[in-house]
């Protein structure tokens, strides 16, 4: 009730005039606009936390702390629930002064505060924490006398969990975890978004590394010919920078008979959605280089260029033939060799019996010298 006492006058005489109201629900109106703006005025703060720059870890520790802050606990965890575990994992916590509130990293079905409102999908205050059913004998022993835990929820679905600890016996009223239990239903989108970022950053970034990681040259190419994207590869010399290719349609950058050459790979592989592996050759400063570029469809209308330099490998294979055609050669000329020793040997040998027959003086035996020297001849060149 409110009350006010105005002056005023009464049949000529001075009197005082009494008014007395009902302001029960205007009280009550703004108690409630007060716990609404302390909410909005958390939520605001947490919006602000898991939009601005950092890791995960460091939004989630933040935003835990703002909400420890709101619920005037010692101790304050978040948990969210881990499939491969079957549990609730925790990934952040918090407390005013180390005193020896350690909590496992998992927690499973049943086993404390955080787990029962988990379950119940709920929140659940605990004033006399030490008397309770879901007391951890450790957190009595660390002195937790009263606790509370709200779930957070993504939609209809309970993805997470708030678990508030105190020191003080019945410091959480219910209130504070309704005001607790609002917040938790503002961030559970939040922290889910976090998270998809936090994982799209990794996966990013891991993605960047592999890339680079590549020793070809990566192109991304609309079903046009524009280039999209090009990732130079970690020991390809790059043809140009990546400016010079992105945006600009493939008969800009390569020579029109190249080009020419890779539109209509471009098109096959869209047409078919199968690889299609071409060869080029290209002239550089350190001369014609030759590349192996492999078209692979990875959208709707665009294909992954996958380019790889073969100039080394072809000269290598060059030289492999190069050098079987010489052995073929060798073989070839080493029976020949063979034959022909074959044939002179007879003829050496009849020439040499002749001789022994004739007189030294007989005119018919220098003709046989002669035939027996062209012979050694012909023996020497093909030993």
């Amino acid at each position: 009730m409110q009350s006010s006492v105005v002056p005023t006058t009464y049949k000529g005489q001075p009197a005082l005039l009494s008014v007395i109201r009902d302001v029960t629900d205007m009280k009550w109106a703004q108690e409630a606009l007060e716990e609404r703006t302390r909410e909005l005025e958390t939520l605001s703060s947490i919006a602000n936390i898991l939009a601005k720059a950092g890791t995960l870890e460091e939004k989630v520790t933040r935003v835990l702390g703002e909400m420890a802050q709101a619920a005037d606990a010692d101790r304050a965890s978040l948990r969210i629930w881990d499939e491969n575990e079957q549990g609730l994992r925790r990934i952040a916590s918090i407390e005013k002064e180390a005193k020896g509130i350690i909590s496992p990293n998992i927690v499973r079905d049943g086993e404390g505060v955080g787990a029962k409102a988990f379950s119940l999908g709920q929140p659940v205050l605990i004033n006399d924490y030490p008397s309770s059913n879901l007391a951890r004998s450790d957190y009595v022993e660390a002195g937790v006398k009263s606790a509370f835990g709200v779930p957070i929820k993504t939609g209809d679905r309970v993805t997470a969990v708030f678990t508030a600890m105190s020191r003080q016996p019945g410091n959480f009223t219910l209130d504070r975890v309704r005001l607790l239990s609002a917040v938790a239903d503002g961030i559970g989108v939040l922290l889910e978004n976090a998270q998809t970022q936090e994982a799209l950053r990794v996966s990013e970034a891991k993605n960047k590394t592999l890339l680079e990681a590549i020793p070809d040259m990566l192109f991304q190419v609309r079903g046009d010919g524009t280039y999209l994207n090009f990732v130079p590869g970690s020991e390809a010399e790059p043809l140009a920078p990546p400016e010079a290719f992105i945006g600009r349609h493939v008969s800009e950058v390569m020579p029109p008979e190249v080009a020419k050459l890779q539109m209509a790979s471009i098109e096959r592989a869209l047409q078919t959605g199968q690889t299609q592996t071409i060869e080029i050759e290209l002239s550089q400063f350190a001369g014609t280089q030759s590349y192996e570029v492999r078209f692979i469809v990875s959208g709707e209308d665009e294909v992954l260029a996958i380019a790889r330099n073969i100039t080394e490998r072809k000269t290598l294979q060059e030289q492999l033939i190069q050098a079987q055609k010489m052995e073929v050669v060798g073989q070839l000329a080493g029976g020949i060799a063979h034959d022909f020793n074959n044939l002179l040997t007879p003829v050496m040998g009849f020439t040499e019996l002749s001789m022994d027959q004739l007189a030294p003086d007989h005119p018919v035996r220098g003709y046989l010298q002669q035939v027996q020297d062209a012979a050694e001849r012909g023996a020497t060149l093909v030993s």
